[in-house]
């Protein structure tokens, strides 16, 4: 028992011995200075930046360990990166050959900050500049001193994390998690592989209009190394980010001309599960559903000022995009090329209804040339665009909120388009379209429409049309043909707080410009000039007609006739001047005045009135006294006033002095020729009239 205590004895001493000398050798060879070396001043002549390391401590079993190591920013104090712990986790045996076999580097807390400058570089980019001889020749001279050749087996990076800035780009701020573990082995000398995962995180990132958070990502690879060949073979690399899946194979060449062959793949994905990668991406309200796929080959030669060329195809099945009531889906394929991205009978579907679209857009990478058409045989608008939203409650006086309008514009666009919108069959608000033609166009940031055409409502449209985006608020014109339309359905549809008020058919043309998306910015600049023309038709129930009809004293009509109605009207100055007339068997309505965009009214109203209708306002209108008789009709001059909502009429009492000397005159001159020697007398057996006649003459009565 005490031998066998001896030897146990013994042998506990000759390993507490080895230990011992384990940690002098280690001691004597990995010294701080020389670590330091290792560490510090080797990564000083390659960054070229000044370098510095808090606690550096050499441990038998745990390996290297390096506190506060710190880059430090060009000519600068600030810290460009650093890690709280630095890690070399080495083999023994090969340390007594003088080799450093390294198991593990870990990176505990690192942190990069990134930032890009005004002038366009970044804060690193006097790292990536190629090494004067000079200085690569140091370093080789710094490797030689080593005491040891250093072989590197795992690097592993915990809680790291990257900071970016650019006040003035796109992405003005971002932070990335990234933890991952890298394994290397070496086949020879000259070849090594890699395989581990990376596991990045994107904390926060911020557009101009934008933030994003929370977004993983998770990649898994393995890559072969040719160091004489400098060839990289990427075996394996899937990632994963927030519900998408990629896969990459290729290689890339790193010789003196780089190369690069690339195939990425991602397999169909339900977009509705990549919300948070989405979200950021899409206006406050829109989401997307539906199967979207794609795969991507991509090349560039070894060779001098070689292009990068790539191929593609974006696969979508029943995608759909729900934005404000619209829910469109997508069924086709769009192609990828570096000439264009074309798009390959794509089928768009609206509830039961769907189209085809072509196209192809060019030149997409500086000044994009589109060319896009849609044709469909049956293709409901209504289902496509969705119902219209309903618009925001007025609010109690007092308590308003609304922000004063502001125009739109201008908008600059480096980009033309053209093409073509033909439907067989369409419809929108119930209101059927055939042959719903159009023909579009955009150049030199001006959108026209030089033709626009359907049949509709028993008649037809021919429209054409431009806005220019160059201007503030943009300008705009529109030449309009209208033929043979229902008006009461125009109305019902557009106007529906007028529905019921009018209804016949209405022809008309019209040329409009303006300027403008602000209320009052139209108001302003609207200018134009047209006529219209309804016939058989019937104004009712509106406040204009019934007014007049309560006036004239004959309410029980309940309507305004319209067997024919004509106007012509111009546009200028916040006010539309019009004359036209109304003419029907009973009624007759000659209209002359202004009517404001603001709806204020004031217009001369002349109305005619038959026989019939005569007896009917003498005994129970106000107005009877202003009645005058012109050749079998009976007329009354009004004047309009007030507005749409509210008028209010008023006996014309211009036009009544106006026809009062005209009658005046009539009749002195009818007595002046009576009073001519030779002239019979009347058939009433007198010569002439008294001076009571007379004035009964002159005011009708």
């Amino acid at each position: 028992m005490k031998r066998t205590v001896k030897i146990l004895a013994i042998i506990l001493g000759v390993i507490a011995a080895l230990l011992l000398g384990l940690t002098l050798f280690i001691k004597s060879y990995l010294t701080d200075e020389r670590v330091r070396k290792l560490v510090l001043n080797a990564a000083e002549e390659s960054l070229q930046r000044k370098v510095s390391a808090g606690k550096i401590d050499v441990g038998l079993f745990k390996g290297i360990v390096v506190e506060g190591l710190e880059i430090k920013e060009k000519d600068s104090t600030a810290v460009f990166a650093g890690v709280k712990e630095f890690v070399i986790r080495y083999q023994l045996l090969p340390l007594l050959s003088r080799r450093l076999v390294i198991d593990e580097i870990r990176l505990n807390g690192p942190v990069v900050r990134i930032a890009k400058k005004a002038d366009g570089t970044f804060n690193f980019s006097d790292i990536s500049k190629a090494e004067k001889p000079a200085e690569a020749g140091k370093q080789q001279a710094a490797a030689k001193e080593l005491p040891v050749a250093p072989e590197i087996k795992t690097i592993v990076i915990k809680d790291g994390r990257i900071e970016y800035s650019d006040p003035s780009g796109g992405l003005r701020k971002a932070e990335i998690g990234v933890d991952a573990k890298l394994g290397i082995t070496s086949a020879s000398r000259k070849a090594l592989s890699s395989e581990g995962t990376i596991n990045i995180k994107l904390l926060s990132a911020t557009t101009k209009d934008k933030t994003f958070k929370d977004l993983p990502v998770d990649a898994k690879y393995r890559i072969d190394v040719d160091l004489d060949g400098k060839k990289m073979t990427i075996a394996s690399m899937d990632a994963h980010i927030s519900g998408l899946s990629l896969s990459v194979k290729g290689s890339a060449g790193y010789g003196d001309e780089a190369s690069l062959m690339l195939d990425v793949n991602m397999p169909e994905t339900d977009v509705s599960k990549m919300s948070a990668l989405t979200a950021g991406a899409l206006p406050e309200g829109m989401a997307l559903g539906g199967g979207l796929g794609a795969g991507l080959k991509i090349e560039r030669k070894a060779a001098k000022d070689s292009p990068m060329s790539y191929n593609g195809r974006i696969t979508m099945k029943a995608l759909s995009v729900s934005y404000k009531g619209m829910k469109p889906v997508f069924n086709g394929a769009v192609a990828i090329s570096p000439d264009a991205i074309t798009l390959d009978n794509i089928r768009l579907s609206a509830g039961k209804s769907d189209a085809a679209v072509n196209g192809r857009i060019a030149n997409y990478g500086k000044y994009p040339d589109i060319r896009i058409d849609l044709k469909s045989g049956n293709l409901d608008l209504g289902e496509l665009f969705g119902s219209p939203q309903t618009g925001a409650q007025e609010q109690p006086a007092g308590k308003q909120t609304a922000k004063p309008e502001k125009d739109a514009g201008p908008i600059k666009l480096d980009m033309t388009a053209t093409g073509t919108v033909q439907i067989a069959n369409t419809q929108y608000k119930g209101i059927v379209i055939r042959n719903f033609n159009m023909r579009y166009e955009l150049k030199d940031s001006v959108f026209r429409v030089p033709q626009l055409s359907g049949e509709t409502l028993s008649g037809g449209f021919n429209l054409n049309s431009s806005v220019d985006l160059n201007k503030p608020g943009m300008q705009y014109t529109l030449n309009a043909d209208i033929k043979g339309m229902k008006i009461d359905e125009i109305v019902d549809a557009f106007a529906p707080k007028a529905k019921g008020t009018i209804s016949g058919m209405v022809y008309s043309k019209a040329d409009i410009s303006g300027a403008g998306t602000a209320t009052e910015t139209i108001r302003k600049n609207l200018r134009g000039k047209g006529n219209i023309s309804i016939k058989n038709g019937i104004l009712k129930n509106s406040a204009v007609s019934s007014q007049l009809l309560a006036v004239l004293g004959i309410q029980n009509l309940r309507e305004i006739p319209m067997d024919k109605a004509d106007a012509v009207f111009s546009i200028a100055d916040r006010t539309v001047s019009t004359t036209g007339n109304i003419s029907s068997k009973d009624l007759i309505i000659d209209e002359q005045g202004n009517i404001g965009l603001d709806e204020t009214l004031d217009l001369g109203v002349r109305v005619k009135i038959s026989d019939r209708l005569t007896p009917k306002i003498v005994g129970q209108s106000a107005v009877g006294q202003f009645l005058s008789e012109e050749k079998g009709w009976t007329a009354v001059p009004l004047r309009l006033t007030g507005s749409l909502s509210k008028p209010s009429y008023n006996v014309d009492t211009k036009a009544v002095g106006k026809k009062a000397v005209e009658n005046l005159k009539k009749k002195v001159g009818d007595e002046i020729f009576k009073a001519l020697p030779g002239k019979k007398e009347t058939q009433s057996g007198k010569g002439s009239s008294t001076p009571g006649d007379l004035l009964k003459g002159i005011f009708g009565k």
